[in-house]
């Protein structure tokens, strides 16, 4: 019985994520797909040295909290 129910509380949260990977991917896709700039940006990152992958984390991560997405996230955490 243990078993069975860690396999559906497994099965449970897999589900969850593969719904909320969805829901961003939906709520975000044309968002990024007209970020010409922020995929410019991170792009211009690639051989400055060490650190690449903070910078491109704190541009991409400062972009996500612009106003015009932020508002999306409501919309993610509502379908945990």
């Amino acid at each position: 019985m243990l078993s069975q129910a860690s396999r559906l509380m497994s099965q449970s949260y897999e589900d969850l994520l593969k719904k909320m990977h969805l829901a961003g991917e939906t709520l975000y896709r044309e968002q990024l797909q007209l970020a010409k700039a922020l995929w410019a940006d991170l792009g211009a990152e690639w051989g400055q040295g060490s650190g690449y992958k903070d910078r491109v984390a704190v541009k991409q991560g400062g972009w996500f909290d612009e106003p015009n997405l932020r508002d999306l996230a409501p919309v993610i955490e509502q379908l945990a």
